[in-house]
Protein backbone atom coordinates (compact mmCIF):
# COMPACT_ATOMS: atom_id res chain seq x y z
CA UNK A 1 0.00 0.00 0.00
CA UNK A 2 2.27 2.42 0.88
CA UNK A 3 4.72 1.44 -2.40
CA UNK A 4 1.44 2.40 -4.31
CA UNK A 5 0.98 5.43 -2.51
CA UNK A 6 4.50 6.81 -3.48
CA UNK A 7 3.98 5.77 -6.99
CA UNK A 8 1.01 7.47 -7.04
CA UNK A 9 2.30 10.50 -5.35
CA UNK A 10 5.18 10.30 -8.18
CA UNK A 11 3.02 10.45 -11.15
CA UNK A 12 0.97 13.18 -10.01
CA UNK A 13 4.59 15.01 -9.41
CA UNK A 14 5.87 14.48 -12.69
CA UNK A 15 2.33 15.60 -14.71
CA UNK A 16 3.00 19.21 -12.16
CA UNK A 17 6.20 19.28 -12.92
CA UNK A 18 5.73 19.43 -16.46
CA UNK A 19 2.47 21.29 -17.01
CA UNK A 20 4.84 24.01 -15.04
CA UNK A 21 7.58 23.79 -17.55
CA UNK A 22 5.20 23.88 -20.62
CA UNK A 23 3.70 27.12 -18.73
CA UNK A 24 7.30 28.74 -17.79
CA UNK A 25 8.35 28.50 -21.74
CA UNK A 26 4.90 28.73 -23.55
CA UNK A 27 4.96 25.59 -25.11
CA UNK A 28 1.91 24.37 -26.61
CA UNK A 29 0.43 21.44 -23.70
CA UNK A 30 -1.89 19.05 -24.79
CA UNK A 31 -3.80 16.22 -22.83
CA UNK A 32 -6.37 13.84 -24.10
CA UNK A 33 -9.61 15.97 -24.25
CA UNK A 34 -8.13 19.50 -24.66
CA UNK A 35 -5.38 21.80 -25.82
CA UNK A 36 -4.08 24.63 -23.79
CA UNK A 37 -1.96 27.18 -24.31
CA UNK A 38 -0.46 29.48 -21.93
CA UNK A 39 1.96 32.14 -21.20
CA UNK A 40 3.36 33.86 -18.24
CA UNK A 41 3.95 37.94 -17.46
CA UNK A 42 5.96 39.00 -13.92
CA UNK A 43 6.25 42.50 -12.48
CA UNK A 44 7.87 44.33 -11.70
CA UNK A 45 10.21 44.18 -15.09
CA UNK A 46 7.70 43.04 -17.78
CA UNK A 47 5.34 44.96 -19.78
CA UNK A 48 2.08 43.21 -18.01
CA UNK A 49 -0.42 45.98 -18.93
CA UNK A 50 0.74 46.00 -22.76
CA UNK A 51 0.55 42.47 -23.21
CA UNK A 52 -3.13 42.55 -21.56
CA UNK A 53 -3.71 45.82 -24.03
CA UNK A 54 -2.50 43.62 -27.05
CA UNK A 55 -5.20 40.65 -26.21
CA UNK A 56 -7.90 43.69 -25.86
CA UNK A 57 -7.33 44.87 -29.09
CA UNK A 58 -7.49 41.97 -30.54
CA UNK A 59 -10.79 40.80 -29.18
CA UNK A 60 -13.53 40.41 -31.94
CA UNK A 61 -16.96 39.68 -30.26
CA UNK A 62 -16.60 39.68 -26.46
CA UNK A 63 -15.17 40.69 -23.49
CA UNK A 64 -16.07 39.48 -20.23
CA UNK A 65 -14.39 41.20 -16.95
CA UNK A 66 -13.85 40.41 -13.41
CA UNK A 67 -11.74 43.06 -10.84
CA UNK A 68 -11.35 43.79 -7.81
CA UNK A 69 -9.44 46.94 -7.60
CA UNK A 70 -9.67 48.84 -11.63
CA UNK A 71 -7.05 52.28 -12.19
CA UNK A 72 -5.05 51.07 -14.91
CA UNK A 73 -6.39 53.91 -17.90
CA UNK A 74 -4.43 51.93 -20.52
CA UNK A 75 -6.76 48.92 -20.01
CA UNK A 76 -9.41 50.87 -19.34
CA UNK A 77 -8.83 53.07 -22.45
CA UNK A 78 -8.24 49.82 -24.53
CA UNK A 79 -11.80 47.98 -22.83
CA UNK A 80 -13.75 51.53 -24.36
CA UNK A 81 -12.40 51.18 -27.91
CA UNK A 82 -13.28 47.72 -27.91
CA UNK A 83 -16.59 48.50 -26.87
CA UNK A 84 -16.47 51.12 -29.55
CA UNK A 85 -15.76 49.09 -32.31
CA UNK A 86 -18.71 46.78 -31.28
CA UNK A 87 -16.91 44.31 -29.10
CA UNK A 88 -19.60 43.19 -26.04
CA UNK A 89 -17.98 44.34 -23.15
CA UNK A 90 -19.00 43.26 -19.78
CA UNK A 91 -17.53 44.38 -16.27
CA UNK A 92 -17.68 42.67 -12.43
CA UNK A 93 -16.20 44.33 -9.89
CA UNK A 94 -16.25 44.41 -6.45
CA UNK A 95 -18.61 47.26 -3.82
CA UNK A 96 -15.30 48.55 -2.98
CA UNK A 97 -15.22 50.06 -6.63
CA UNK A 98 -18.62 51.59 -6.97
CA UNK A 99 -18.22 55.36 -7.26
CA UNK A 100 -14.32 54.98 -8.23
CA UNK A 101 -13.67 57.18 -11.31
CA UNK A 102 -12.04 54.86 -13.79
CA UNK A 103 -14.85 52.40 -12.92
CA UNK A 104 -17.73 55.53 -13.40
CA UNK A 105 -16.17 56.61 -16.56
CA UNK A 106 -16.18 52.83 -17.93
CA UNK A 107 -19.61 52.79 -17.25
CA UNK A 108 -20.59 56.30 -18.69
CA UNK A 109 -18.96 55.26 -21.58
CA UNK A 110 -21.16 52.58 -22.43
CA UNK A 111 -20.20 49.30 -20.99
CA UNK A 112 -22.22 47.55 -18.87
CA UNK A 113 -21.02 47.66 -14.92
CA UNK A 114 -22.66 44.98 -12.47
CA UNK A 115 -21.44 45.11 -8.76
CA UNK A 116 -20.56 41.85 -7.49
CA UNK A 117 -21.88 41.40 -3.91
CA UNK A 118 -20.40 38.32 -2.10
CA UNK A 119 -19.89 37.45 1.91
CA UNK A 120 -16.46 38.78 1.82
CA UNK A 121 -14.86 40.55 -1.56
CA UNK A 122 -14.83 39.89 -5.09
CA UNK A 123 -11.09 39.21 -5.47
CA UNK A 124 -10.91 37.69 -9.12
CA UNK A 125 -8.96 39.42 -11.71
CA UNK A 126 -9.76 37.93 -15.05
CA UNK A 127 -10.80 38.52 -18.74
CA UNK A 128 -12.50 36.34 -20.69
CA UNK A 129 -12.20 36.90 -24.35
CA UNK A 130 -14.25 35.69 -27.30
CA UNK A 131 -14.59 32.65 -25.02
CA UNK A 132 -11.02 31.08 -25.85
CA UNK A 133 -9.03 33.18 -24.18
CA UNK A 134 -8.33 33.76 -19.88
CA UNK A 135 -6.23 36.52 -18.63
CA UNK A 136 -5.79 36.04 -14.95
CA UNK A 137 -3.22 35.45 -11.80
CA UNK A 138 -2.85 38.18 -9.36
CA UNK A 139 -2.15 41.15 -11.56
CA UNK A 140 -5.00 43.32 -10.58
CA UNK A 141 -5.91 46.05 -13.61
CA UNK A 142 -4.06 48.80 -11.43
CA UNK A 143 -0.93 51.15 -12.58
CA UNK A 144 0.44 49.96 -8.99
CA UNK A 145 0.69 46.50 -10.28
CA UNK A 146 2.85 47.32 -13.23
CA UNK A 147 4.86 49.82 -11.73
CA UNK A 148 5.53 49.07 -7.79
CA UNK A 149 4.06 45.16 -6.82
CA UNK A 150 5.00 41.64 -7.52
CA UNK A 151 2.55 40.41 -9.41
CA UNK A 152 1.94 37.49 -12.28
CA UNK A 153 -0.35 37.55 -14.94
CA UNK A 154 -1.20 34.26 -16.70
CA UNK A 155 -3.19 34.23 -20.40
CA UNK A 156 -4.72 30.54 -21.11
CA UNK A 157 -5.96 29.92 -24.31
CA UNK A 158 -8.06 26.86 -24.22
CA UNK A 159 -12.16 26.93 -25.06
CA UNK A 160 -12.60 24.49 -22.03
CA UNK A 161 -11.17 26.80 -19.89
CA UNK A 162 -12.39 29.79 -20.72
CA UNK A 163 -16.12 27.70 -21.13
CA UNK A 164 -15.36 27.17 -17.00
CA UNK A 165 -14.53 30.73 -16.04
CA UNK A 166 -17.53 32.11 -19.03
CA UNK A 167 -19.88 29.95 -16.56
CA UNK A 168 -18.64 31.41 -13.32
CA UNK A 169 -18.91 34.65 -14.42
CA UNK A 170 -22.47 34.37 -15.70
CA UNK A 171 -23.28 32.83 -12.02
CA UNK A 172 -21.47 35.90 -10.32
CA UNK A 173 -23.69 38.09 -12.86
CA UNK A 174 -26.92 36.58 -11.16
CA UNK A 175 -26.52 37.90 -8.07
CA UNK A 176 -24.63 40.90 -8.64
CA UNK A 177 -26.75 44.74 -9.32
CA UNK A 178 -26.17 47.22 -12.25
CA UNK A 179 -24.07 50.07 -11.82
CA UNK A 180 -25.16 53.07 -13.20
CA UNK A 181 -23.58 56.31 -11.77
CA UNK A 182 -25.81 59.83 -11.60
CA UNK A 183 -24.13 62.92 -12.94
CA UNK A 184 -22.45 64.27 -9.92
CA UNK A 185 -19.97 61.24 -10.03
CA UNK A 186 -19.49 61.65 -13.68
CA UNK A 187 -19.19 64.92 -13.53
CA UNK A 188 -16.66 64.47 -10.44
CA UNK A 189 -14.61 61.59 -12.63
CA UNK A 190 -14.83 63.79 -15.42
CA UNK A 191 -13.07 67.09 -13.51
CA UNK A 192 -10.55 64.39 -11.97
CA UNK A 193 -9.18 62.61 -15.57
CA UNK A 194 -9.06 66.57 -16.79
CA UNK A 195 -5.98 67.09 -14.35
CA UNK A 196 -4.67 63.62 -15.37
CA UNK A 197 -1.72 63.55 -18.31
CA UNK A 198 -3.26 60.11 -19.60
CA UNK A 199 -7.12 60.47 -20.14
CA UNK A 200 -9.45 58.35 -20.90
CA UNK A 201 -10.50 58.29 -24.44
CA UNK A 202 -13.69 60.18 -26.00
CA UNK A 203 -15.81 60.20 -22.52
CA UNK A 204 -18.45 62.70 -23.90
CA UNK A 205 -19.20 61.79 -27.21
CA UNK A 206 -20.06 57.91 -26.73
Amino acid sequence: MRFEKKYVLAIIGSFLCGLAFSIKDNVHYNTQSASVECSVCFTPGNPCTQKIVDKIEHAKKEILVQSYSFTSIEIGNALIRAHQRGVKVKMIVDSSQEGKLLITQLAHAGIPMFIDKPAGIAHNKVMIIDEQIVLTGSFNFTKAAQNRNVENSICIISKKIAAQYRKQWKERLTISYSYKPNMSQVEEAEISFAKSPKKIVQIRHV
